[in-house]
């Protein structure tokens, strides 16, 4: 939920309430990452989602579309870990 940037902020900000020093860094470093690739996961389904619905109607599309946001998710955050290991 970190994709959204009041959610982002307020977990950035909790994770000062626990942490401190490089500590803090490593786990903003991770929120970040992880709010990065819910937000591209999320413009991956809106794109989607605008064409599907238009063609296979709301309900089947709507679906096919979150089918495409856990694909492209689990893609990115694998591909991610990956190059970064």
């Amino acid at each position: 939920f970190a994709a959204f940037p009041a959610v982002y902020l307020a977990a950035i900000l909790c994770l000062a309430l626990e942490y401190r020093g490089d500590e803090l860094l490593i786990m903003s470093q991770h929120v970040s990452q992880g709010a990065l690739v819910g937000m591209i996961a999320d413009i991956i389904c809106a794109i989607a989602a605008s064409k599907l619905i238009l063609r296979k109607g709301w309900v089947k599309g709507l679906n096919l579309a979150l089918v495409i946001w856990l694909i492209a998710a689990t893609g990115i955050y694998l591909t991610w870990q990956f190059i970064l290991s």
